[in-house]
């Protein structure tokens, strides 16, 4: 009886020391129901120069990561693409704003990667892209608006591969966030730009922007407008690089049969061409207003244009333009008016 005495006192000194327990351990999960999660920027910063910021939770229950906020990337070129649990993944285990659930606090790791800075366009591609090879746009536009999208994009140097040929007229404005941009040909691949005859094959306006717009390998044609058939420029600055070619463009009732240059610069490279262009007007090659600045390099080429005056070159600007590579223009090659 003293044993049994004995043992059931041993058994209540458990029981109890077991319930303060389980209680202590339910006070403590009571008091743990709100969860952190840590988000680090990986060598990223938010605008305001953090390099973490925390997020609270309910544990248990659904909820959504709070909105990316690192917006300053470790370094140009590198972009944001998802959190990881690992600081040197490469790869990523939680979208931004994902929706979730987690019974533990967490600490995530932006994972960032280098930006594609080559976008292709082809005629078959869709406006969705998302731009590789396999999945072209349909339109430059829509590889610019893209590009525009892209951190740090003002800072990069951009190209757009054309696959063939892409039909239509193509508008390239201050909605460009560039360093340059290279429009050339895709390789292996004819790189057309057709305006159907529905307009300027590509207009040109960056409003003064000091970004590059780079023609190369590129054949532009079968534009007709007004003015610039083929490239209306203006407060830009442009340059036809070699295998550039601008040909069999019209200016229907004014003037620049290929290029119509309002204001900015354009600069022809050793192995540019433009050539068998028309204007009714003036400039049936190109036509060059008061506020256009034309750099021609030896071993261009502007031939074969025809124009009612200035079938090469009609030039409104102050400085005089002559240059060899300017030949069999129809009346005349160059005619430099001075603003007159």
């Amino acid at each position: 009886m003293k044993n049994f005495s004995k043992y059931f006192a041993i058994l209540s000194i458990f029981c109890v020391f077991a319930l303060t327990s389980c209680m202590d351990l339910f006070d403590e999960h009571e008091t743990s129901i709100t969860g952190t999660i840590t988000f680090i920027g990986n060598g990223g910063s938010t605008a305001d120069g953090r390099t973490s910021y925390t997020q609270t939770f309910d544990k248990g229950s659904d909820f959504n990561l709070q909105g990316f906020s690192f917006k300053n990337p470790p370094s140009p070129g590198k972009s944001f693409v998802g959190w990881s649990k690992l600081s040197s993944a490469t790869t990523y285990d939680y979208t931004d704003a994902q929706k979730m659930s987690s019974f533990y606090d967490m600490t995530l790791y932006a994972v960032w990667v280098e930006v594609s800075t080559g976008l292709y366009v082809k005629a078959e591609g869709t406006a969705a892209g998302p731009g590789d090879e396999n999945h072209p746009f349909n339109t430059i536009e829509n590889a610019i608006l893209a590009i525009s999208k892209t951190d740090d994009a003002k800072l990069l140097d951009w190209t757009i591969y054309i696959d063939g040929t892409v039909s239509g007229i193509n508008d390239i404005n201050k909605s460009l966030k560039a360093k340059s941009l290279t429009i050339t040909k895709k390789a292996g691949s004819d790189g057309i730009l057709d305006g159907g005859l529905l307009g300027s094959v590509v207009k040109i306006d960056l409003q003064g922007d000091s970004t590059e717009v780079i023609f190369k390998d590129i054949t532009i044609q079968n534009g007709s407008a007004a003015n610039g058939g083929g490239i209306y420029i203006e407060n830009s600055n442009v340059i036809l690089e070699s295998g550039a070619t601008v040909s069999n463009n019209t200016a229907t009732t004014n003037n620049g049969g290929g290029i119509y240059l309002k204001s900015g610069t354009l600069t022809m490279k050793t192995g540019s061409s433009v050539s068998n262009n028309t204007a009714t007007g003036l400039g049936g090659g190109i036509r060059i207003d008061t506020s256009g600045i034309l750099i021609l390099n030896d071993g261009c080429s502007i031939t074969g244009n025809t124009a009612g005056w200035g079938g090469g070159i009609y030039n409104d600007n102050s400085t005089t333009i002559s240059n060899t590579c300017v030949t069999a223009n129809t009346p005349n090659n160059i005619v430099n008016n001075h603003g007159n």
